[in-house]
């Protein structure tokens, strides 16, 4: 595998981790929706103490919701940010290899960046 194959299979794996934490979002969102709708179905017709502690579980409920769509929203967040510091982390290694002879003789540089990221 070459570097740049790596460097490829690193970005997708950080775009597909941060794809499936926003589609984990909106179907939290989708989740609270209907919690909401059924509070207002059941808000009418459920009253007393029952429907009381029934109401307050429900806002727990939508509180977790909440929690965890923060929770997500914060891995997302982290994820961009270390794909951003490996991509530059990378780029920048990738230039200190190619300009090792400062750079001049480009094809020593590459025989050495070839050398040191093809794996034994």
């Amino acid at each position: 595998m070459t570097s740049g194959n790596q460097q490829s299979s690193t970005d997708k794996t950080y775009i597909d981790s941060i794809q499936f934490l926003e589609d984990a979002r909106t179907a939290l969102s989708s989740i609270k929706g209907q919690v909401n709708d059924e509070r207002m179905v059941l808000a009418g017709g459920y009253a007393g103490e029952d429907g009381t502690a029934f109401q307050r579980k429900l806002d727990d409920w939508l509180n977790e919701i909440e929690k965890i769509r923060g929770t997500c929203m914060k891995m997302e967040n982290t994820l961009n940010e270390n794909r951003q510091s490996s991509n530059r982390a990378t780029q920048h290694n990738v230039t200190s290899v190619l300009n090792v002879n400062g750079g001049g003789d480009t094809s020593t540089s590459q025989s050495t960046f070839t050398t040191l990221t093809t794996p034994s």
